[in-house]
């Protein structure tokens, strides 16, 4: 069964990787203590999230611009 992490843990191993890049994948795992696999299954659930936020806000700001014009 594989190991549940707590989205404050997810968030700062995401900010460890950005923060130690010369490190890499493996060495940022071998210092989180937790698995290649792991690490980077939490980097792909963070790239997917912040993919759909991006969308959102852009969506979100293309209605108000074509709302825009007709004020």
């Amino acid at each position: 069964m594989a190991k549940q992490y707590d989205k404050q843990f997810k968030l700062d191993a995401i900010q460890y990787c950005q923060d130690h890049k010369d490190l890499g994948l493996i060495g940022c795992a071998e210092n989180l203590g937790i698995s290649q696999q792991s690490l980077s299954t939490i980097q792909n659930e963070f790239t997917v999230i912040a993919t759909i936020c991006h969308r959102m806000i852009l969506k979100n700001c293309m209605l108000k611009y074509r709302m825009a014009a007709y004020y």
